[in-house]
């Protein structure tokens, strides 16, 4: 009669397929832990200084790089700053306006959308249209490449060793340091385009 034996099993984790693996860690449907400023403060001070308050948020592969490599982070907090308010405005663009996204990159589409009564448009809608036109002046700062790459990094949660993937996959000749700097140079640009909200973003106390 053979000898019982017994069977060690594999993390909970690493029992599930590499890419369902990926998904948990990272993208659109990942978590991670952080802080930001606390929407619901309003007392005086929260002008200058708002509450923080400590929580689970979006997976952001910006926050993970800057905590993971700290001061030696190609990622500054004024990268994820501007990245943020990129977010908010096409947040509000595509899921207030039913916005499309495209594989080549973010495409917001006007035609078929119509607002208000004949009287005009409602507030809501028009803070939509102009997050629509923010968003639309900050991605018109890239070529189709760097938008791409920004579309599947910052607004998709994507880690920068996906993106290399897929281009390698798609036939590009590239590497992680080569698309980090791109990166860089790309969230540069956006610091520089939304120089004085991402100033006030941070005297206010915000935290990457």
């Amino acid at each position: 009669m053979p000898r019982s034996r017994m069977v060690a099993l594999p993390p909970f984790q690493s029992q599930r397929p590499p890419d369902i693996r990926l998904i948990i860690r990272e993208g659109p449907t990942a978590a991670m832990r952080g802080s930001w400023a606390d929407p619901d403060d309003m007392t005086p001070s929260a002008r200058k200084s708002a509450r923080l308050v400590t929580g689970h948020r979006t997976f952001c592969p910006l926050r993970w790089c800057l905590k993971r490599h700290g001061s030696q982070s190609s990622i500054t907090p004024e990268h994820i700053a501007a990245a943020d308010i990129l977010r908010g405005h096409v947040d509000l663009a595509v899921i207030g306006r039913g916005g499309v996204w495209w594989p080549e990159g973010l495409m917001l589409g006007m035609a078929g959308h119509l607002y208000g009564t004949p009287s005009g448009p409602s507030a809501t809608a028009v803070g939509n249209l102009r997050s629509y036109r923010a968003a639309r002046r900050a991605l018109a700062l890239y070529r189709p490449q760097e938008r791409r790459l920004m579309t599947f990094v910052v607004l998709l949660n994507n880690a920068i060793a996906r993106w290399v993937a897929t281009q390698v996959r798609d036939g590009q000749k590239t590497d992680a340091h080569t698309e980090q700097v791109r990166l860089v140079g790309c969230l540069d640009r956006l610091v520089a385009h939304y120089a004085s909200e991402v100033d006030k973003l941070i005297s206010r106390g915000w935290a990457a």
